[in-house]
């Protein structure tokens, strides 16, 4: 069986480690790597190729969580995109989306939410 390779491109290391943690207990998953800013999430990518990338939309350096997306979009139209975001900002899930995002999801739904949720999504983008 293939597991869906994952990156994790989150500012926060604890976030990342959060992440990494409930993505890698399951059997069919394995994080492949791990970025904390824009460039970093782009070169990841390129060099593991991964199935599914979680990326906050809030990602710090030249490149904010739309232009990485854009970028990864660009460096693989078959990249697939998980958007975790802190925001409920106006219009932000929609630019998401039209840069290539596969999904957004609200971090604040995360909290109360089974991890079964997150996953759900890092499957159905793979």
């Amino acid at each position: 069986m293939n597991k869906i390779k994952v990156l994790i491109a989150d500012a926060h290391r604890l976030m990342r480690e959060a992440l990494r943690v409930a993505v890698e207990i399951e059997a069919d998953m394995d994080v492949v790597g791990e970025a904390r800013n824009g460039d970093e999430t782009v070169a990841r990518a390129r060099a593991l190729s991964p199935d599914v990338i979680l990326i906050d939309i809030y990602i710090p350096d030249e490149k904010d969580g739309l232009k990485a997306i854009n970028s990864l979009r660009s460096l693989n139209d078959q990249n697939r995109i998980v958007v975790l975001s802190s925001s409920t900002e106006d219009g932000l899930a929609e630019a998401a989306f039209q840069s290539g995002a596969s999904a957004y999801i609200l971090k604040d739904a995360l909290k109360d939410a089974p991890r079964a949720e997150l996953l759900r999504a890092i499957r159905q983008a793979a």
